[in-house]
């Protein structure tokens, strides 16, 4: 054949120039094409085909299939190597050493390096997260909108303490004569195993020399989250140690207390007048 290609048991079949081969065809004394099996054809070791555009079809349908490895140029975020015909901006791609990368609208959103994977946005998750290890938040913050709550009856027994920092903001709460202040939070306790700690800085801002008078308490809810109204509280287990007078003189003042188990102690307010 004319050009340096060459060509074994083939004839010209008719005048449209379709070939009849019984054996191979080469292409410039390094690329050998032949019929490897029935409705096959087969490139020898170590050639390859490069497809400079359009696809592999069967039937019509682009198809791509291969018993060894695809390699693909790195690529970038707005143009991922392996991506989508109506969507070339969205798909995978190699951002460095060791770093894959998954980008929507040409922004990253998932990253999966040789120590771990890291999500930029928002994570939604509809069902349950198995968590083997501890819950790092970032700069120790978690903040978390609903009742947290444990499958457990030890509680937060497990929690040494939990530290808000030196000053982590004023809780401001104005009251006339007697009255209460409430919080809206749940805490799951064991009341025969578990101990509660409460311990804050409180000052008095009103006109007058007499001092208010702290107590603290607690409700006790049941796992339907509603309050226990009988025996041994009533509605509201105190500290034993909660009544405090706070002076009148503009200072903050430390206060602390602890019970264990729940307290039978009821004062004859929970917030006495002049507080």
């Amino acid at each position: 054949m004319a050009g340096g290609n060459s060509s074994t048991g083939c004839t010209i079949t008719n005048s449209s120039g379709n070939f009849a081969c019984s054996g191979s065809l080469t292409f410039g004394a390094d690329t050998t094409l032949s019929r490897g099996a029935a409705n096959r054809l087969d490139l020898a070791s170590g050639d390859s085909l490069n497809l400079v555009s359009g696809n592999i079809q069967q039937n019509g349908t682009n198809r791509l299939t291969t018993a060894g490895l695809f390699q693909a140029a790195d690529g970038a975020v707005g143009g991922p190597s392996y991506s989508f015909s109506s969507s070339t901006n969205m798909g995978m791609y190699r951002i460095d050493a060791n770093n894959l990368g998954f980008s929507v609208g040409g922004t990253e959103r998932f990253r999966v390096s040789s120590t771990g994977a890291q999500v930029t946005g928002d994570l939604a998750v509809t069902g349950k997260i198995t968590q083997g290890g501890y819950l790092v938040p970032d700069n120790d913050n978690l903040l978390y909108n609903g009742d947290f709550e444990t499958n457990t009856t030890a509680g937060w027994s497990g929690i040494t303490g939990i530290v808000t920092g030196a000053n982590s903001g004023n809780y401001t709460a104005q009251s006339v004569n007697a009255g209460t202040i409430e919080s809206d939070d749940y805490i799951p306790v064991d009341p025969t195993k578990d101990t509660l700690q409460l311990e804050g800085y409180f000052k008095e801002t009103v006109t007058g020399s007499t001092p208010g008078t702290l107590y603290f308490g607690y409700k006790a809810y049941n796992a339907s989250k509603v309050a226990i109204l009988t025996a041994p509280c009533g509605s509201w287990c105190y500290f034993a140690a909660s009544a405090y007078n706070i002076p009148n003189d503009g200072n903050w003042h430390k206060f602390n207390a602890t019970t264990s188990g729940e307290e039978r102690y009821s004062p004859t307010s929970q917030l006495a007048p002049n507080m």
